[in-house]
């Protein structure tokens, strides 16, 4: 068997998430959260999209069935079920979940963890994974030491990445790295070294409101780097970048990496649908 990599639920697909699995000898879910962005242009999510959500939640605990492992990067509630979904949270019984451990952690992301694992400690086997490995089955999980949620010294906190090994190949998940932004992150990734990597872009949306333009412009380069330097022959880019409607004009990397042979696309694109961005047309679809 391949490793098969399968976006479940991201930004191209209208909700804020990215919820991935990954099929080897075993099944491995990846930031099992579904949420809307509360705000954006100053009006509440729509309708269209308040179904997108519902489809995308029902989606992650469809694909929970079967999973040996879930992980959670961090405690933000697109990457993690909200606490009071309690169907939701059923997902983790009986399964091992490694989890973002409580050092290098914001004062409000150590206040969810504290919940959550209050909430699933006695259903599920709980490690706290940051820099550890595990071997199941023929499949080795290396979970990254903490890496910024966007840039050094960011108020956001810290996020772990997940590297799956399997026959050779090697798959990296990087949730909310936001490019990556930060020079450590991306030479991080570059030693990984992998195949496949699932990266979330830097919110361009916000670009010279909290997002200084110089910011992006080391995102960019971090990503050429990585595809230059890697033998990475696929990526997908997706999340805080994909809250942008001008998304290719803003971050050009996508035809400096098709040039040296890696295709980047998103992951609807990845999976040959459309890509469907409510929230960044929310003033469209602000009556719907």
């Amino acid at each position: 068997m391949k490793m098969k990599i399968r976006p479940i639920c991201f930004d191209s697909f209208s909700v804020r998430s990215m919820s991935t699995v990954v099929e080897t000898d075993i099944k491995i879910l990846i930031d099992p959260g579904v949420a809307l962005g509360p705000l954006r242009y100053g009006l509440p999510p729509s309708k269209l999209e308040e179904e997108a959500f519902e489809r995308g939640r029902r989606k992650i605990i469809t694909e929970s069935i079967g999973a040996d492992i879930l992980v959670v990067s961090h405690y933000h509630y697109d990457h993690y079920p909200f606490p009071d979904d309690i169907e939701m949270n059923q997902i983790f019984k009986g399964n091992l979940v490694l989890v973002k451990g409580v050092e290098k952690i914001n004062k409000s992301q150590k206040s969810r963890e504290q919940i959550f694992e209050k909430m699933i400690k006695d259903k599920a086997n709980i490690k706290f994974a940051d820099g550890k490995t595990f071997e199941i089955g023929n499949t080795t999980i290396k979970i990254s030491e903490p890496v910024p949620h966007g840039p050094e010294n960011t108020r956001l906190g810290y996020v772990v990445m997940t590297n799956v090994l399997y026959k050779n190949k090697s798959f990296l998940h990087a949730s909310d790295v936001q490019g990556p932004i930060s020079r450590k992150t991306a030479q991080m990734i570059i030693k990984n070294n992998p195949d496949f990597l699932i990266l979330d872009g830097p919110p361009t949306y916000l670009a010279g409101y909290r997002m200084p333009f110089n910011i992006i412009k080391q995102a960019e380069e971090n990503v050429k780097e990585i595809v230059s330097r890697t033998k990475v022959k696929t990526v997908i880019i997706d999340h805080h970048l994909l809250r942008d409607i001008n998304y290719r004009r803003k971050f050009d990397v996508f035809d400096f990496s098709n040039d040296l042979g890696c295709s980047v696309k998103t992951a609807a694109e990845f999976l040959g649908i459309k890509n469907k961005l409510l929230e960044a047309h929310r003033k469209d679809y602000s009556s719907s």
